[in-house]
């Protein structure tokens, strides 16, 4: 198994964009470690509309279906921990962008 620096809980709320919508940031780094890459790729699932992820692969490099898998489970957990927190904290953007990542992850 491949292994990197991997920020470690890489979804929605970490990532900062601009007011185009460009990412701008990516914040709390509290669980940087060494681990697999499919640990930092759940934006892959949760964030990219299925005709971008082709060529997001195609810039990214080389990744296995195993690791795509791992990412596209943990993208399905850390949306829907999200959506729970964004209704029960009554967050409704982040509920309904955690929702619409469930969406895109099962699509």
């Amino acid at each position: 198994m491949p292994v990197c620096v991997c920020h470690g809980d890489f979804h929605l709320r970490h990532l900062l964009v601009g007011e185009d919508g460009t990412p701008s940031a990516v914040i709390d780094w509290i669980d940087l470690s060494r681990n697999d890459p499919a640990d930092d790729l759940t934006l892959f699932w949760s964030s990219l509309p299925t005709e971008s992820r082709g060529a997001f692969l195609g810039a990214y490099g080389e990744v296995t279906e195993h690791q795509l898998l791992r990412a596209r489970v943990l993208s399905l957990f850390l949306c829907g921990t999200l959506a729970l927190f964004g209704r029960h904290e009554g967050l409704t953007a982040l509920e309904s962008e955690a929702v619409a990542g469930l969406d895109r992850t099962c699509g």
